[in-house]
């Protein structure tokens, strides 16, 4: 796990990739930009949003509790 750290970090747009992407930081393995990604992210609106490998989004929707 990453410390206790659910952080995300969202991406502007840029010239060269017309969307933003929200990933998390302190993963328990790295993320690669675009939809490629091994963490299989999805579309939400114009955002891709990145899957956390830790499992960061059970603690975050009361599924999980912290010990």
């Amino acid at each position: 796990m990453n410390n206790g750290l659910l952080v995300w970090e969202a991406f502007a747009p840029t010239d060269d990739v017309p969307y933003s992407e929200v990933i998390p930081t302190n993963d328990d393995r790295p993320h690669t930009f675009g939809p490629a990604c091994s963490c299989h992210p999805f579309w939400d609106e114009n955002a891709l949003v990145h899957n956390s490998f830790d499992g960061r989004e059970a603690y975050e929707v009361g599924a999980r509790m912290k010990s």
